[in-house]
């Protein structure tokens, strides 16, 4: 794969989780309940993976 489908993909990816992250914490915020320990859990490890997809983007362009 060459390095600008790389980093469409990867901007591609980063953007629909940040969409469903977004999406997520409205509906709970729409409702009037509060955000438990099982919902924190994907939305903090789907952060974590838009940290490593930045990560591995710029350290990818960096190398090439």
């Amino acid at each position: 794969m060459s390095n600008k489908a790389f980093h469409i993909y990867n901007t591609i990816a980063l953007h629909l989780l940040l969409a469903f992250n977004l999406l997520v914490l409205f509906a709970f915020g729409m409702e009037k309940s509060s955000i438990g320990f099982s919902v924190w859990v994907p939305i903090t490890l789907s952060s974590v993976m838009r940290g490593i997809f930045y990560f591995v983007q710029f350290s990818r362009s960096n190398k090439a």
